[in-house]
Parts: structure tokens; sequence; C-alpha cells
């Protein structure tokens, strides 16, 4: 399922944004981000229900921060939602957002995507995988105002 990507925004948000829900412990001073994407279906078949993943975060010292999710709560979280599209034929667009909690109140770098990384038996997973070794970059200083866009096909 090829899609063209583009992160938009690389937001910092606020701790208190998330006080509906119970941060676990050593969280307590992060600092969440909100990476803002759209993507468009670069192939013929319907993205119906497809919801990108395989994003990585990385700090200032290229650490690697994985994507947090939001569960339960009295009240949805709508500042950052990554909801699949009912449909979304060649051509069409959609939009997400991946949340991102950084420790010790420190900063998101730099955003990736590794696509969808899938372990086959006989595979050479960094031949056939390359996107997850090497994955696509925008720092927080050019989300906003310049994009990347990729086309991402898995490998067959």
């Amino acid at each position: 399922m090829p899609i063209a990507l583009t992160v938009t925004e690389i937001e910092a948000g606020d701790i208190a944004d998330l006080g509906n829900f119970e941060i676990p412990a050593g969280f307590d001073d992060a600092r969440p981000y909100y990476v803002r994407f759209t993507y468009a279906n670069a192939g013929a078949e319907d993205l119906a229900n497809y919801q990108v993943a395989g994003f990585v975060g990385f700090d200032a010292e290229g650490a690697e921060i994985m994507p947090s999710m939001t569960m339960g709560g009295s009240e949805p979280f709508t500042a950052c939602q990554n909801i699949a599209p009912s449909a979304l034929a060649e051509g069409e667009s959609a939009e997400g957002c991946v949340l991102f909690l950084v420790p010790d109140d420190g900063e998101l770098a730099s955003v990736g995507y590794r696509g969808n990384y899938r372990y086959e038996e006989g595979k050479n997973t960094e031949a056939d995988f390359p996107i997850y070794y090497d994955p696509v970059l925008w720092t927080a200083e050019q989300a906003s105002t310049k994009s990347k866009g990729a086309v991402i096909a898995p490998a067959n």
C-alpha cells in the first residue's frame, strides 16, 4: 500500500494537556509533542481503515523515543488523533497526529517514519525493509516551514 507522507507540524505541548489521563511513573515531568501529518493514497487499492503507524522520535542526543498512546479517560483526547478513514481511494488524502512523551521536559529534535516493519522467515529484514533501518526524517525546525514527501511502499 504505497502512500505519500508529509509531516506538517511538530508541536510542543504541556503535560497539563494530559490532565484527564493517568501519566506513567517517571513521566510526570515529560513534555508531550504532537506530530501532525498528512498522507495520500498513492496506489490503486482503497485504504479504508488504514492507520499510518511506524513513526519514531529522536531527542537532541539521537536517542529513540517511541510514540505514546492515550487510552480511556472520561473524555476523548482531541488534541492529537490518528483516526483511520472509512475510505481512501487513489489520490485522496487524510491527516493524523501521533503523540510523543519526551522525558525530563526534553525536546523532540526530529521524527522519522520507518514504515510497518514485519519479520518474515527467510527474508533479510535490513535489505527487504530498508526504511526501517534508515528512516525518512523531519526535524522540528523544518516541519512547519518545509514539507518532505516520501512515497513509501512495502517490499513484496
